[in-house]
């Protein structure tokens, strides 16, 4: 490491504490070479440099003066004593350390050793029972389709003309264009579209009630055949009951009678 010394202009701020340096003071420079490139020259106070770069300057002092310094011969010789008294102060220092609190450090007590704790029993887990399927409703045949709507009727309308016109277009595709060709249709194609799909729906609404009282109907011929049938049912209960009773009857009225009988002969 090589080191230069100058007086300041006071427009150099040192760069370890990165105060100024104040004009007529002195201030040290050392620049250090790194595979044969110079590096850059970091400048600093007297007081910023450390007890070890002082002491090794100390050591290559001859008779107070620093031949190793570049700019040291320079100086006028009440900077120069100034200088070597400086860096002899310097060196003799010693690294600071933290006082220690009284008492010195606590010795860590041995960790005492943790009871271990018991594993818990792990409980077995419970079977999932398998979810059952609900059962998909069969569609009725007879219930009204729903609605188309004014893009579904268009595309049925206009399907079969872009195949012709594309024979090699995949169905994908056909769709796409459909829907690119009613995104860009005019208002009135829109519109008649849109009263097509309302006479749809008008349609399929008168449909719907008839099929909804259609199967209203169903269900109340049910509900009486139900009824009926539950009506014949208590009927024959009953007639079977008489039956039993009025044989009761007959089987005592036959016994009764040659009891009778034999209290006349005994008379």
């Amino acid at each position: 490491m090589k080191y230069e010394v100058l007086i300041s202009d006071g427009n150099q701020r040192c760069d370890i504490c990165r105060a100024t340096v104040d004009s007529d003071e002195v201030k040290l420079g050392s620049t250090s070479t790194c595979m044969g490139v110079t590096g850059a020259t970091l400048w600093r106070h007297l007081k910023c440099l450390t007890p070890a770069d002082a002491r090794k300057l100390v050591s290559e002092a001859q008779d107070e003066t620093f031949p190793t310094i570049k700019g040291f011969a320079d100086l006028n010789d009440g900077v120069k004593t100034d200088f070597a008294q400086q860096i002899t102060d310097i060196s003799e220092k010693k690294a600071t350390t933290p006082a220690k609190k009284a008492g010195g450090t606590k010795r860590k007590s041995a960790k005492e050793p943790k009871e271990k704790k018991e594993k818990k029993e792990k409980k077995p887990r419970k079977a999932k029972e398998p979810k059952e399927k609900k059962e998909k409703k069969e569609k009725d045949p007879d219930m009204p389709k729903r609605p188309k709507t004014s893009y579904m009727l268009y595309s049925e309308d206009n399907r079969a003309r872009i195949k012709e016109e594309n024979p090699d277009i995949k169905p994908k595709e056909v769709m796409q264009k459909l829907g690119a060709e009613w995104k860009a249709a005019d208002q009135a194609t829109k519109e008649e579209y849109g009263e097509k799909a309302k006479e749809a729906k008008a349609e399929y609404e008168k449909a719907m009630k008839k099929y909804n009282a259609k199967q209203n109907g169903e269900e109340a011929e049910e509900e009486e055949a139900e009824e009926e049938a539950e009506v014949e049912a208590e009927e024959e209960e009953a007639e079977g009951e008489a039956e039993e009773q009025a044989e009761e009857e007959n089987n005592e009225d036959e016994e009764g009678a040659p009891v009778a009988a034999e209290e006349e002969d005994d008379e």
